[in-house]
C-alpha cells in the first residue's frame, strides 16, 4: 500500500510546511517480543525492542544517524504480522516510534524536512508499507 501526498501552494504567498505522517496499528497485532529494526547507511540494520520495560508509554526518536535509511519496520517472532515502512530518506529529518499500551496503538511516524514553497510550487511525498512474512 503506498500513500502519496501532493502539497501544492495555491496562494498567492510563499508558505512554509513541515508534515509528518503518524498512521497508528494495533499493539496487539504484535506481540511482547515485537522489535523495531531499522536499516542504516550501510546497508546493516539495528534491532531494538519495542518496548522491553513493558511501559505504558513510549517515545523514542531517531534522528541524524540514528535515523533509520529510507527503510524500518515492526514484527514478532511469535505474531506473524509484520509492518514494513518504506520512504525517501531524503526528505525525512527523523522518525519516531510512539507506543500507547493504554490506548493500545503503536505509530511509527516520519517527520520530513521543512521545505519553503512559492506560490504555484509541490512538493511530493509518499511511503509505502509492505506487510511481508515475518523478518523481525
Amino acid at each position: 500500500m503506498s500513500i502519496c501526498h501532493r502539497i501544492t501552494n495555491r496562494g498567492r504567498e510563499t508558505v512554509a510546511l513541515a508534515p509528518f505522517t503518524h498512521p497508528e496499528w494495533a499493539l496487539a497485532a504484535f506481540g511482547d517480543d515485537a522489535k523495531v529494526r531499522l536499516r542504516r547507511a550501510d546497508g546493516a540494520w539495528t534491532r531494538l525492542p519495542l518496548n522491553p520495560e513493558r511501559r505504558d508509554n513510549r517515545d523514542l526518536e531517531f534522528a541524524g544517524d540514528a535515523k533509520p535509511v529510507g527503510l524500518w519496520e515492526l514484527g514478532s517472532a511469535v505474531q506473524p504480522f509484520v509492518l514494513r515502512e518504506s520512504f525517501e530518506a531524503d526528505q525525512v529529518q527523523h522518525a519516531r516510534l510512539v507506543l500507547s499500551r493504554r490506548a493500545g496503538h503503536v505509530s511509527l511516524q516520519l517527520q520530513f524536512k521543512p521545505q519553503t514553497l512559492l506560490p504555484g510550487d509541490s512538493v511530493v511525498l509518499c511511503t509505502t508499507w509492505q506487510f511481508p512474512s515475518r523478518t523481525a
